[in-house]
């Protein structure tokens, strides 16, 4: 089985100097012929220990958080607060 791991592709973490990996990996998804395709999204929360202890107050909008790529409707998109591949409780392989 072929699968695609995409680690938090989003349209807040890209600017000019990286737009060209989103490029890559959309290539990867049209072309790759995956079994499975996953793909984590970052989302911050108001409560979260980045905002209380760090003040970042990024990736708490849609705007931010959503992914930067046309991914197929049958992929698999997990949510997690963390910089970590676990979604919330569970690992998401």
């Amino acid at each position: 089985m072929k699968k695609l791991l995409i680690v938090d592709v989003q349209k807040g973490f890209l600017n000019d100097n990286c737009s060209f990996v989103a490029n890559k990996i959309q290539d990867l998804v049209d072309n790759g012929n995956f079994n499975q395709i996953i793909a984590t999204k970052f989302v911050n929360r108001k409560e979260s220990q980045f905002v209380e202890y760090l003040n970042y107050q990024r990736f708490l909008t849609d705007d931010e958080t959503e992914i930067a790529l046309n991914l197929p409707k049958n992929a698999k998109i997990v949510e997690k607060t963390s910089y970590s591949l676990a979604g919330g409780e569970k690992m998401i392989f």
